[in-house]
């Protein structure tokens, strides 16, 4: 027979759990959604994610062509860097060449047909940036998204 005292003790970390659970997979894997434009570039057809630290990766049409930005990274220089930026995708690895806007303050890259589709089906994106943290991002929801960017790159 449970006691008052472990009866408490046990719905309090019941409790604490769910809410842990539920509160890191609901801020750190955001949805992915469409937009007809790009926050900081302008008009582009774009699909983006944001985590929970205030990184966003976004897929967009620039010019006829798949980019792949990703901000929340400031750069230290007011100068525009070329530098890797990594994507990994359930385990596996992409290397862009990427250039840092001083101007937008984002990463942006082209972006290969074969990250295209492995985002599309893929389940988690951690993307590196040159001298930065990895951030994380859920591909829940990105199919569709991602296919409407395509579609109108085409």
């Amino acid at each position: 027979m449970w006691s008052g005292t472990m009866y408490f003790r046990a719905t309090w970390f019941r409790t604490l759990l769910v809410l842990l659970v539920t509160g890191w997979t609901t801020s750190a894997w955001a949805d992915w959604r469409f937009s007809d434009s790009h926050q900081q570039l302008g008009n582009a057809p774009t699909a983006e994610a944001s985590d929970s630290n205030g990184h966003t990766l976004a897929l967009m049409c620039r010019e006829g062509e798949p980019t792949l930005t990703l901000s929340g990274y400031s750069a230290n220089t007011r100068n525009e860097l070329s530098r890797p930026l990594d994507v990994l995708v359930d385990g596996i690895g992409y290397r862009l060449d990427s250039t840092h806007s001083s101007s937008s303050d984002i990463w942006v890259a082209e972006a290969p047909r074969g990250l295209l589709t492995t985002l599309q089906n893929g389940k988690v994106a951690v993307v590196t940036p040159h001298q930065g943290g990895a951030a994380r991002f859920s591909l829940n929801g990105a199919s569709a998204p991602i296919d409407r960017v395509l579609t109108a790159c085409r």
